[in-house]
């Protein structure tokens, strides 16, 4: 990507990485691989753009009801904020969900 001069890289966070089971914890691994990523990025001059629900529900919310249930709606809080207490000092650019319309 730097070779080719990109400047900035949108790409998913895998909620079902962070959080498998849909809530905390959060998965170590799975954190430090989105860490690895940012980190590359940055040391290539490349601004990260993260978008945290790129429509892979972990399976047990969609077994419990998916978004029409308000437990994934605190689950969602609780992988969000393991990813920008993770992630937040590197990434400044964010949104919460792939093409909300």
């Amino acid at each position: 990507m730097a070779g080719l001069g990109l400047k900035g890289y949108r790409f998913s966070i895998g909620w079902s990485r962070v959080t498998p089971t849909g809530s905390a914890p959060a998965n170590e691994t799975g954190l430090a691989f989105y860490e690895r990523i940012v980190d590359g990025l940055l040391e290539h001059g490349i601004t990260p753009f993260i978008t945290l629900n790129q429509w892979d529900l972990p399976q047990t919310l969609e077994e419990s009801g998916g978004w029409s249930s308000p437990a994934t709606i605190d689950a969602f809080t609780e992988y969000a904020v393991a990813v920008v207490e993770r992630l937040g000092d590197r990434v400044l650019h964010s949104s919460t969900h792939n093409e909300p319309w």
